[in-house]
């Protein structure tokens, strides 16, 4: 190890505090926390050699720390796997947006039924929402734009208030 290398890892004790407080205000876990903490540590040790001395040590560090943090994030996001209902029983209830009396319950059958003659533009983007998709997955997913997604979901919602209600 020469001088350089001591250097960073005096820095480096010296802000382990703070790379902890902010790992935890990222995850808001104390064991996610100190794993992206360690995760974080290993991550500069292994990379020192690209630090450049007339940097901000702290914000190369924190940078580090936050694209740990979201590349766990997105590749939570691309492992969710949605259930699969097949008991068309299950009851659905309509978010009051929807439905304004929203003591309405309607099974997957009254929705799919409903839904059957959607044009696949306005079904699959509404079908994700009510999935729990964030708009911009929903996007990205259908390779449009995040506005015309919403106004397709907006018109889809409509349509089905109006159709169930029929």
């Amino acid at each position: 190890m020469n001088e350089k290398d001591n250097v960073l890892d005096s820095k480096l004790l010296d802000i382990k505090d703070n790379m902890f407080g902010f790992a935890f205000s990222l995850t808001n876990s104390k064991e996610e926390a100190m794993e992206l903490f360690q995760d974080t540590v290993l991550k500069v040790l292994d990379s020192r050699k690209k630090y450049t001395d007339k940097s901000n040590f702290t914000g190369w560090v924190f940078t580090i720390m936050r694209n740990i943090f979201i590349n766990r994030y997105r590749q939570a996001a691309r492992n969710i796997i949605l259930p699969e209902y097949k008991d068309s029983d299950i009851p659905f209830y309509l978010p009051d947006y929807i439905i304004e009396d929203s003591s309405y319950i309607y099974t997957l059958d009254d929705i799919s039924l409903a839904l059957q003659n959607f044009p696949e533009a306005h079904k699959v983007p509404l079908l994700m929402f009510i999935s729990g998709y964030k708009y911009f997955e929903i996007a990205k997913f259908m390779n449009l734009p995040i506005g015309t997604v919403k106004s397709r979901i907006h018109y889809a919602k409509l349509k089905l208030k109006k159709v169930l209600e029929e």
